[in-house]
């Protein structure tokens, strides 16, 4: 039988020592059991590169690979260990492939939207509504059945006829945009593909964050479980 995860929260005012005290905790697993036993997350690449300057000025000598990561860097991680090919759509190609939904789609299936179809500016909106539905960990077709039972949604329909579309279009072009990447490591953790971390994960820290996506939870639910 498994022993119980054990989880600490650390509260307090701002400059209290809470971070030092993360640290701390941090140094004390990598120094017993090395350094992929302690992941670190962090909210921002920023964060990360403050982080780990700390580490480096005050952990072992000769200590150089922290895995201070922010959730991207673990869901590339992830991705990676699991798949042959893990290719990022970018920005850009996002609004193209957006503005492509919108011209193929009729009027019957876009509904509110098709007026404003050739508008730049609504591949953008549904850019940043796709990635609030993946930040909230709903699939297309939880989204599809959501807004089937809901009256008079007809915008919510139209966005959930373009969020499928476009979400079958990159599993065909096997592409990913980077809230897909959380979720699709989300799925990975969960079915056990835990290649980069099964081993020697021992410790979790998730430090600087004032707020979690349903996804990161989701995710640091599962990594916690790994580490125990």
């Amino acid at each position: 039988m498994s022993e119980p995860v054990r989880i600490c929260i650390v509260t307090g005012p701002p400059v209290c020592g809470k971070s030092k005290y993360a640290l701390e905790k941090y140094q004390v697993c990598v120094e017993e059991y090395g350094h992929d036993a302690a992941l670190y997350l962090v909210p921002t690449q920023r964060v990360a590169d403050l982080v780990r300057g700390r580490l480096a000025a005050s952990g072992p000598q000769g200590l150089f690979d922290f895995r201070v990561m922010t959730f991207a860097d673990v869901a590339n991680m992830v991705l990676v260990a699991n798949h042959a090919n893990v290719s990022a759509i970018s920005a850009s190609q996002r609004l193209a492939l957006l503005h492509t939904i919108l011209a193929e789609l009729d009027d019957a299936q876009l509904g509110p939207l098709a007026a404003h179809r050739a508008r730049p500016s609504l591949s953008a909106v549904l850019a940043q509504d796709i990635d609030e539905l993946k930040a909230a960990g709903l699939a297309p077709g939880q989204f599809v059945r959501a807004v089937e039972s809901l009256p008079g949604s007809d915008l919510a329909r139209a966005l959930a006829v373009v969020y499928s579309r476009y979400q079958a279009l990159l599993t065909d072009l096997e592409l990913y945009d980077e809230p897909g990447k959380l979720w699709e490591a989300q799925a990975q953790l969960e079915q056990g593909c835990t290649k980069p971390f099964a081993r020697r994960l021992r410790l979790v820290i998730a430090d600087g964050f004032s707020d979690f996506t349903t996804t990161q939870l989701r995710v640091l639910t599962a990594l916690v479980g790994l580490a125990g």
